[in-house]
């Protein structure tokens, strides 16, 4: 096993597996299966109900989807999808680490723009 336990290999291809059933949902938006992609999000967060990235995932989606159902003036469903989407986004507003890894990538931004715009 060389340098790492099976402790850390068991973490790692289990950080491997979440990416990948991460990368579900978007591969069925990509093939225009929204009920699939709506599903395999709420799986996931299922088994990671903590996981600030898929609340927001599915706080975008549902956001998106409420938007467009207004669009064809579905408004019934359009309700229930805005009333999802409030619960998503509320469970975002409320997780710390989510607004600091924000605050981290708009940090990095700025050091990179800054640092572009010196080689200007």
């Amino acid at each position: 096993m060389g340098n790492y336990s099976r402790q850390e290999i068991q973490e790692y291809l289990g950080q491997i597996e979440y990416r990948l059933r991460n990368a579900e949902p978007m591969s069925y938006l990509e093939q225009c299966d929204r009920e699939a992609a709506a599903l395999a999000w709420l799986d996931l967060y299922q088994e990671y109900p903590q996981d600030y990235h898929v609340s927001h995932n599915l706080a975008v989606f549902f956001h998106r989807w409420a938007l467009e159902l207004e669009e064809t003036r579905d408004y019934q469903q359009a309700n229930a999808y805005w009333s999802d989407a409030l619960t998503y986004w509320r469970q975002v507003w409320q997780a710390d680490p989510f607004w600091e890894e924000l605050a981290d990538k708009g940090r990095r931004l700025v050091v990179f723009l800054v640092c572009l715009a010196s080689q200007s």
